[in-house]
């Protein structure tokens, strides 16, 4: 099975997505690459279902509870979300993502702009 491979970089602190293959064609994102001002995610190679591509530290909710959003994230060799269990959400559960499961997503956002859907707070 192959799947392409995407990355995307946020500029912190700039409000900045150079999203793509910007790192072979724009000068403005090398320069923040090589500050190291920058946070690179991964493409998972699925679409939610909008057909909107599901990126690393997107933040998901399911077409059947728009309540519950999670970050995707990557995790011993996959990616995927953590549900947190018990009185004080101490026991973490990783749930891998596939095709199936990306049928249900709906990407609302992610960490850098939309800290706020898990909780965080948006300078």
């Amino acid at each position: 099975m192959s799947r392409e491979i995407k990355f995307r970089a946020w500029a912190l602190n700039e409000d900045k997505n150079c999203q793509g293959w910007c790192f072979y064609d724009n000068a403005d994102c090398m320069k923040y690459i090589n500050d190291r001002r920058v946070e690179i995610t991964q493409f998972t190679g699925l679409l939610d279902k909008n057909g909107k591509e599901i990126f690393e530290n997107d933040i998901v909710c399911w077409t059947f509870d728009e309540k519950t959003k999670k970050e995707i994230v990557f995790h011993q060799g996959c990616f995927g979300h953590f549900n947190f269990m018990g009185i004080n959400n101490e026991y973490p559960e990783f749930i891998p993502i596939d095709k199936k499961r990306a049928e249900y997503m709906i990407v609302i956002g992610n960490i850098y702009q939309n800290p706020e859907l898990l909780g965080g707070k948006n300078d």
